[in-house]
């Protein structure tokens, strides 16, 4: 039997469909299994083979990319023989929030890992991954690996997650060679230990989450008055828009259907939402065969209101995840053993046919229309087309459903009897994703409401036609990865000395798309670790790793590393100390490398887009495209290069009641790749070529203290965990600036420059004082943002910006703080954790009022107006800039006016349970169950007000949420 390989998509479904059910069978059904262990052997090598053979051919050349999905030999539990900074959670640990993907449930809980949500919207949700903060102004998303294979966390649910590391010094790191150095988070899926019997679990949770943080605008009423007011600011005299007869109306919302008071957010939305979260769970093992099979169901409706009338619109406010997960691993002699990997998801995701629906609503004035007429029909008018309301309802509904599956295929050869402490293993996985759209759309007329001054008739003028629903279906984007591992490992232990030390080679194959070529990588790595009396360990690693992505002659790098420990409450000196339990120094240093340069490929070949068409021919009629030069090659691009230093210490103290674990780490980013057209003249026609030139330094800390106590039957702890990493720009092409405060380079990777706001110009004569510096973004009037003159020069302009805050929403400082207590059958758990020193930038629609004719904010009414004929002067106690109907380019810059502190703690959850335990020999068969209630998000400290410093304005906002659970085991 010989395999070709022409598609992921044939390996998995014949693999899975012969091979996986057909065990299955035999387990399940028989309770018994007989395997063929040549046949297995011939069904991976020829897998082997084939995949090796026809990506071998393929790999380094400039068809092809590179991208290496690379295993670490072991993933280090024990920390006493642990010289590397390796930072882990449980998988039982993990808080379960109510979203679809894991990464949010993380933030502040594992050493060095920071989590910032970018999208809530359940179906949509986003996150930004940092590990020890930013390296590089290029890419810094870290590596994702699950069972030892390069793939996404997002899909996995978190009944099948045994353990969550993540990997962050350049001993940890080095196995990874030219892609690891933005750090890696490596997830270790359940299996079954050895001997278990049968085992069922059940989980089930529901609850109701309800949204918090949403942006506050203004009612009707004090719209109208405040846009009497930009209106009068605009005109430079009083000219209000609104009169006082039509004020009262807004106020007493005597007549809404012509002077409505509409809060859009509470028409496109639901007050509550209901999620559900159940998986189920058998474990154990038969004969010589280990499994580990999970089915599991998740829904987390959105808010969004959801009529469908006519039954063609569908739900539209749906998302559903299904996962599946079987780890079944097979002793098959005393030589061989195997393991087959399966991990799928469904998700089905489902929105309303609209853009952005928070951008409608704050276009949308409370005044603007009732969002149905009294005949239902939906409202609308000439210049607000775009009902937010009816966009939700009736617009149609977009779906997509995307699908996921990891196959992984390992086969071990044990030969302690042939050279005791060896062995070998074989590994090839499979990753492959699909996403199709579905959608049904529609479009409704629009009816604004008309009354006749002489008889009072009201009647209805349509805007637009009804256009009947339409489907149309997507074509399935795809995307596969194919990688194959092999490794040869040796340990032994004899006298005080133990020995580890393992070489693997990795090579694997991404597609983004079919008519793209696919990125490649290769590396082969090897350590060698070697302790005495478990006192003294060190451990040297280095890897030979390649990316075709560069050109020939400079395609493959060697990345080393060293590290050693010191468990000095082994010495005899500390043998006496009965309060010290464990103490332990580590240290390490090495290099790695960063490919992942962003979306860049074949920086060394000149590259010739299409130019501007011409028009030829005497009938100016033909059009004629052409080519032109495009950036400059570099033979000489390579991957960005890291050193890294790690120094760390832990300590038990006490019996283990408390333990401590800190490090500190320095790490020096070269060859960061930008360009010189910053200092380079355009005159030269073309944009320059990328260059490794850039430099970035990265220092920071890491504190885990963990406490336990146990008084009677009471049990109870508490772990704090702070992380904290701070880079530095060492060298980016930048041009000439004329102040010296205006250099990006020494500051932090997107520091945050605005310029200083002073406060508000109270008049004209202040205004023109010679003494005033001139302002040149917009003219200015009484009640504009008057910013300081940094450099003295009498004029307001960019060149006043200077460094505030910290970097726009990635923080330097994350942590957290957790809390347990178990007494009898009772168990409390909770789980705060926070960011800071963290700069948030707040602008738009959101922020500032009436533009775009759009809604004012809350924020508003502390607006800067002085009409002492009105009774109107806020003068001494304005914190926002005076009202315009058409905007200011004055006000509306970044100023630290608009920049916010982003520090925040919020309590993430706290759960309360109760366990009954039942006796073996219960007819029921159940062992345990327990109940329990949680809450989710429930109280937030920020200095953001209303609103939340995870959730701005103009996004979907987080919810709180209130759950009651059920585990059974059987």
């Amino acid at each position: 039997m010989l395999l070709k390989i022409q598609g992921i998509n044939d390996i998995v479904s014949g693999i899975y469909s012969h091979f996986f059910y057909e065990l299955i069978i035999k387990i399940y059904c028989q309770k018994m299994i007989k395997i063929n262990y040549k046949s297995l052997l011939i069904l991976f090598n020829c897998l082997i083979i084939n995949i090796v053979s026809e990506g071998q051919m393929n790999n380094v050349t400039a068809t092809g990319d590179t991208v290496i999905t690379i295993n670490t030999p072991f993933v280090k539990k024990n920390n006493n023989v642990v010289s590397s900074s390796v930072s882990s959670i449980n998988g039982s640990k993990i808080t379960v929030f109510p979203t679809q993907v894991i990464e949010q449930s993380l933030s502040g809980l594992i050493p060095g890992l920071t989590v910032i949500n970018s999208g809530v919207e359940p179906g949509r949700e986003s996150s930004i991954l940092r590990i020890r903060g930013q390296h590089s102004f290029q890419n810094n998303d870290p590596l994702v690996f699950v069972d030892g294979f390069e793939t996404t966390m997002s899909q996995l649910s978190v009944y099948e997650i045994e353990t969550i590391s993540v990997l962050k010094d350049a001993a940890a790191l080095v196995p990874f060679g030219l892609r690891g150095a933005n750090g890696v988070i490596w997830v270790t899926t359940k299996r079954s230990s050895e001997n278990d019997k049968l085992k069922i679990e059940l989980n089930t949770r529901t609850g109701i989450s309800k949204p918090f943080g949403l942006p506050q605008f203004l009612n009707s009423y004090d719209y109208a008055r405040l846009y009497n007011e930009a209106l009068s600011n605009d005109m430079g005299t009083w000219a209000p828009r609104y009169t006082e007869e039509q004020l009262n109306y807004y106020k007493t919302g005597s007549d809404p259907l012509f002077y409505p008071d509409v809060n859009w957010q509470k028409e496109v939305m639901n007050s509550t939402a209901i999620n559900h979260e159940t998986s189920l769970i058998f474990k154990g093992s038969v004969s010589n065969m280990k499994y580990f099979i999970m089915l599991g169901y998740l829904s987390t409706p959105k808010l969004y209101k959801n009529s469908n009338e006519d039954g063609n619109l569908g739900d539209k406010s749906s998302t559903r995840r299904y996962n599946f997960r079987s780890n079944v691993d097979v002793t098959i002699n005393k030589i061989f053993d195997a393991s087959i990997t399966i991990g799928a998801s469904l998700v089905n995701n489902a929105r309303p046919n609209i853009g952005s629906i928070w951008g409608a609503i704050a276009a949308t004035p409370p005044n603007a229309y009732l969002p149905q007429n009294p005949d239902n029909s939906w409202s609308g008018n000439s210049v607000y087309n775009n009902n937010p309301a009816a966009a939700v309802m009736a617009l149609g509904r977009l779906s997509n459903n995307d699908r996921r599956i990891q196959t992984i295929f390992t086969l071990r050869e044990n030969l302690a009897q042939f050279a005791k402490g060896l062995s070998l293993k074989q590994s090839i996985g499979f990753d492959n994703m699909n996403s199709v759209t579905y959608n049904v759309t529609q479009n409704y007329a629009r009816l604004s409401p008309r009354k006749d001054p002489a008889t009072g008739e009201i009647t209805y003028v349509q805007l637009g036609n009804s256009v009947p629903y339409a489907v149309a279906q997507g074509s399935p984007s795809q995307f596969w990865r194919v990688a194959y591992q092999a490794a040869i490992n040796y340990d032994r232990q004899w006298g005080g000395h133990g020995l580890k030390t393992s070489v693997n080679y990795r090579f694997g194959q991404q597609y983004f798309a079919v008519e793209n070529p696919p990125y490649n990588d290769i590396v082969l790595s090897g350590n060698l670790n070697y302790n005495f009396q478990n006192k003294y360990f060190s451990e040297i690693s280095m890897a030979y790793s390649g990316s075709e992505n560069f050109a020939p002659g400079k395609r493959f790098g060697f990345f080393p590393s060293i590290a050693a420990g010191w468990n000095i409450s082994e010495e005899g000196f500390l043998k006496d100390v009965k309060w010290l339990d464990h103490l332990k120094l580590k240290g390490s240093f090495g290099i790695v490398g960063n490919s992942d340069i962003g979306a860049w490929r074949f920086l060394y070949k000149a590259l010739y887009p299409s130019g501007t068409s011409y028009i030829l021919a005497n009938s100016g009629t033909r059009s004629v495209a052409t080519i032109i030069e495009g950036t400059g090659a570099n033979p000489n691009v390579t991957w960005e290069s890291s050193n890294i230093l790690n120094l760390g210490i832990d300590f038990s103290l006490f019996n283990n009641k408390i333990g401590v674990i800190a490090e500190v780490f320095s790490e020096k980013r070269n060859d960061i790749l930008t360009r010189r057209d910053a200092t380079v003249p355009a005159i030269i026609g073309i944009g320059s070529p990328y260059e490794n030139i850039g430099k970035v330094n990265n220092k920071g800390f890491e504190i885990t203290v963990d406490w336990k106590e146990t008084t009677g039957q009471l049990k109870y702890g508490a772990s704090a965990v702070i992380s904290m990493a701070r880079n530095k720009i060492i060298y980016q092409d930048e041009i000439v600036r004329r102040e010296d405060y205006l250099y990006r380079t020494g500051k932090r990777i997107g520091q945050v420059f605005a310029l200083e706001a002073i406060g508000f110009f109270q008049s004209y004569d202040e205004i023109n004082n010679p003494n005033t510096p001139v302002h040149t973004f917009a003219p200015v009037k009484p009640g504009d943002l008057r910013y300081k003159d940094n450099n003295n020069d009498g004029i307001i302009n960019e060149e006043d910006q200077i460094a505030v805050g910290y970097t726009n929403n990635i923080p330097e400082i994350t942590g957290s703080f957790s809390g347990w207590m178990q007494y009898k059958n009772f168990d409390l758990n909770f789980i705060f954790s926070g960011m800071a020193n963290r700069t948030l930038y707040i602008s738009g629609a959101n922020v500032w009022a009436f533009r775009d004719n759009g809604q004012a904010p809350d924020m508003a009414l502390n607006r800067w107006v002085y009409y002492p004929d009105q009774g109107l002067d806020t003068r001494n106690t304005a914190t926002y800039p005076r009202l315009s109907a058409s905007g200011t380019l004055n006000n509306e810059r970044i100023s630290t006016l608009w920049l916010k502190n982003g520090n925040f703690i919020r309590l993430r959850n706290v759960e309360l349970g109760y366990t009954f335990l039942f006796s073996e020999k219960a007819r029921t068969g159940i062992s345990r169950i327990r109940v329990y209630c949680s809450g989710i998000n429930l109280l937030t400290l920020s200095k953001m007000g209303n609103w939340d410093p995870e959730a701005l304005p103009g996004t979907y906002p987080l919810t709180r949420s209130g759950y009651l659970g059920l585990n059974v085991t059987f």
